[in-house]
């Protein structure tokens, strides 16, 4: 189960506010700010699921819920202009990478081992891609 030491500093999603900007974009921030806020928490807890045991796959499905949440939220946000297609995407990458953590959960569940190092491969990829995602968003919120 030690493959589930890496998913916490992927998960781990933040934005930095920036100190200046219009008010759509300090307000779009602010919004990113409180909807991302409870990841902080949810990783914070998964690492107490990193040694393994039965609650590991509970913990898992609960960051993909906590994701799932911060997805919704962050749709009900209005990026300023020219930021739309950051955000769509930082939604896709959101969504991608909650199905990828439930596959981990449910490989953790089952003691497949071989099937939990394939899942956690596949979320270098898509905790990446949320990375490069987020970088994207902020680069167009910024500018």
């Amino acid at each position: 189960m030690n493959k589930t030491l890496i998913i916490a500093p992927l998960l781990a999603i933040a934005i930095a506010a920036a100190g200046c900007g219009n008010s759509d974009s300090n307000n779009f921030i602010e919004g990113y700010n409180d909807a991302t806020a409870p990841l902080q928490e949810l990783t914070t807890d998964l690492g107490s699921a990193a040694g393994g045991g039965a609650g590991a796959d509970a913990k898992l499905n609960q960051m993909a819920d906590g994701l799932e949440d911060v997805k919704t939220r962050l749709a009900g946000l209005e990026p300023p202009d020219g930021a739309q297609d950051e955000l769509d995407a930082m939604l896709k990458a959101l969504d991608d990478t909650a199905a990828q953590v439930r596959e981990i959960a449910k490989s953790a569940k089952s003691g497949d081992v071989e099937a939990l190092t394939a899942a956690a491969t596949e979320l270098s990829t898509t905790g990446n891609a949320l990375v490069t995602a987020e970088n994207n968003l902020q680069a167009a919120v910024e500018g």
